[in-house]
Order: structure tokens, then C-alpha cells, then sequence
């Protein structure tokens, strides 16, 4: 078949970029053509795609997704597809992967009544009501069931469209036969020894997934924990209002920006840290506990039940600061760690 896949940017560490391009490889892989469709590409340029950039301008993220959807619709009209399948919420979708949660449910705009207000707030929510109001034929491929009965509350889409799908995780993230040495050359490489508390937090938007959160709590740890403990921040992100937070304790934090080998370091790390405000799913905790990685988690992440299945972990229910600081300092006990580490194998 002729698939034209849309999405309003792409760069190399995003969740919904990262379960886009495993998508389009492994339709590529069944004999599929593939035409993309996006505002901006960042990175390598894969083979199997045939990407077409669609450049718009505008001072604002909402003005540009609607010029960029305007100006899709018409290249669209003149090429024939078998599927149109969308990564982003618009109009026209035969499919729609729902990577991002329910946008009118997002806490934020129950905390500040006054974005009801703006323009980019209509924007958004007028998108998604074209793909999950019932009059809308977009079939529907959600991630969490958590998600799924937002979306059933708000839009009332007809079951028949909607399509829960079971989590996908890459098999890199499974421990290889020399785990220990990789485990060995990473910690060295950060000069961690054996007997410190290497924790490390990811994530491609440093404020929604919290780590504001995980700095104050590597801050309030006492000081015979904290004088043990190293703190591995992944992703791209601007660092620059984190470190101003962590000035007291900078020789604790790493700021190793964004990287090929996520599953290397979790394996070199004794928890992972996700302390996210928003996460529809939270793929990296599955990442995480499959790598034998213990967890540390919000609620508000589709996949944190997960951690209590496999006995792994803390789930921080309602977040507060002072629960996230105590489920830290309740971690970092040698007998815990190793304990939940084998839980978190046994499950994988």
C-alpha cells in the first residue's frame, strides 16, 4: 500500500518520534511505500522514507500547525493514498496513533482557568475533536486504557474505532549476556564507583516530565545519602534553568544531553527517576524495569501500574514533593535496589 504518515515535527528522541519511525520501519519492512509528511525534520534521513517538507511560518506553535495543516490538505488532494495515518491531531486522518494524551484533560488548563481563554487552547482542542468526535471515521490506536477513557468521557467516540494497543518496547532494552561489563565501562566512563547510587532521569521536555522534581529531591536527600548518590539527566533539553536549581549540588548532576544508548545506561544505573506532570504513557518505566532498572513514578504515567506488577518500585500517587523525597530516600538502601532489581528481571 501507499501510506502518507503525517506529523507536525520530527526529531531523533521524542516518545511520539521515536514510535513514529518504528512504525514506518517496520511498514517499510512488509512492503509498504511510505511518504512523509512535516514541518521540520531533525537527524538521519532514513532510506525507506520519502520525506516531504512542508515549511511554514509563524510566531506562534498553534498558528504554524494549522498553516501546516492547510498546506497538507492540499498536497494530499493531489496524490492518491491508501491510508492517511496521522501522529498528530488533524483532519482527514484514516488512522490516528494517539502518542499524546487528551489535551482538554491535561491538568494545566485546570490549574490556570484563564488558558480556557486563548486562542492556542481553542486551537488544540478543535484538532482533537476532529479526530475523536463520533461523526469523525478515524480509526484510533491509543497506548494507555487510562487515556482511552479520558477520550470515551469528553468525545464519546463509537468503541468500534478504537483500538487499544499493548505497550512496544525495543528488545536493546534486555539485559545481554555482558550486562556486567557494560554496566562496568559506563559507570567508569562517569567515574561512578560500585559502592555510589547512580539514578538517572530522561526525558525530551525537561519541565513536564519533572525534573525540577527529581533535583529537589536529590537536594533533600540527608547528607549520607546524598554524598553516595549521582544523578544522569538524558535528553535534549535546555539545561540551563536546572543547573541554576542544582547549584548547591552541581558536582552531583549530569547533564549528558541526548544519546544513542539509552539502554546501556540503564543498565549502568541502580533507579530510574520519573517524576513526570504529564506522560501518557511513560515508555522509558517499561524501558526501565524490562533493563532490570528499578522505578520510581508518578501516577499520571499510563504504564505506572507496571511497576507495582512487577514489584519494582514506587508509584507517587497525587504528587507531592515531600512524598517523592521520602519514596527516594526509602530507595537508596543497598538490600532494595538489589531486591527490585531482581523483581524487575523476573518480570521482564
Amino acid at each position: 500500500m501507499k501510506l502518507a504518515f503525517c506529523l507536525f515535527n520530527y526529531f531523533p528522541y521524542g516518545g511520539l518520534q521515536r514510535d513514529f519511525l518504528r512504525i514506518a520501519n517496520l511498514a517499510a519492512k512488509h512492503g509498504h511505500q511510505i511518504d512523509v509528511y512535516t514541518m521540520s525534520w531533525q537527524g538521519e534521513r532514513p532510506n525507506f522514507l520519502t520525506i516531504h517538507l512542508i515549511p511554514v511560518k509563524s510566531l506562534s506553535n498553534h498558528q504554524r500547525c494549522l498553516s501546516f495543516i492547510k498546506a497538507l490538505q492540499i498536497k494530499l488532494q493531489s496524490t492518491h493514498y491508501d491510508k492517511i495515518v496521522g501522529f498528530n491531531k488533524m483532519p482527514g486522518l484514516d488512522i490516528y496513533y494517539a502518542a499524546d494524551g487528551c489535551f482538554v484533560t491535561k491538568p494545566q488548563y485546570y490549574w490556570n482557568l484563564f488558558k480556557y481563554l486563548t486562542r492556542r487552547y481553542y486551537v488544540f482542542k478543535n484538532l482533537e475533536k476532529t479526530v475523536f468526535t463520533p461523526q469523525s471515521k478515524t480509526k484510533i490506536l491509543l497506548l494507555s486504557e487510562t487515556e482511552m477513557c479520558k477520550y470515551q468521557a469528553v468525545y464519546k467516540p463509537p468503541k468500534e474505532r478504537l483500538y487499544l494497543l499493548p505497550p512496544g518496547i525495543t528488545k536493546a532494552c534486555i539485559p545481554p549476556p555482558n550486562v556486567n561489563e557494560i554496566r562496568t565501562q559506563i559507570r567508569s566512563s562517569l567515574n561512578i564507583s560500585n559502592e555510589e547510587f547512580l539514578l538517572i532521569t530522561i526525558a525530551s521536555s525537561f519541565h513536564t516530565k519533572g525534573i525540577d522534581r527529581v533535583i529537589k529531591s536529590l537536594k533533600a536527600l540527608p547528607q549520607v545519602l546524598q554524598n553516595k548518590a549521582k544523578l544522569m539527566i538524558v535528553g535534549q533539553d535546555n539545561p540551563k534553568p536546572y543547573l541554576k536549581l542544582a547549584t548547591s549540588i552541581a558536582e552531583k548532576i549530569l547533564f549528558l544531553g541526548a544519546r544513542d544508548d539509552i539502554p546501556n545506561l540503564l543498565f549502568a544505573a541502580d533507579l530510574l527517576l520519573h517524576f513526570a506532570r504529564i506522560d501518557n504513557t511513560g515508555t522509558v518505566i517499561l524501558e526501565a524495569l524490562i533493563a532490570g532498572t528499578p522505578v520510581i513514578a508518578t501516577d499520571i504515567c499510563g504504564y505506572a501500574p507496571y511497576i507495582n506488577i512487577a514489584k519494582a518500585g514506587i508509584i507517587i500517587p497525587s504528587f507531592k514533593q515531600l512524598t517523592a523525597n521520602q519514596a527516594l530516600v526509602k530507595a537508596l538502601n543497598p538490600n532494595t535496589i538489589k531486591e527490585w532489581h531482581y523483581h524487575a528481571l523476573a518480570y521482564s
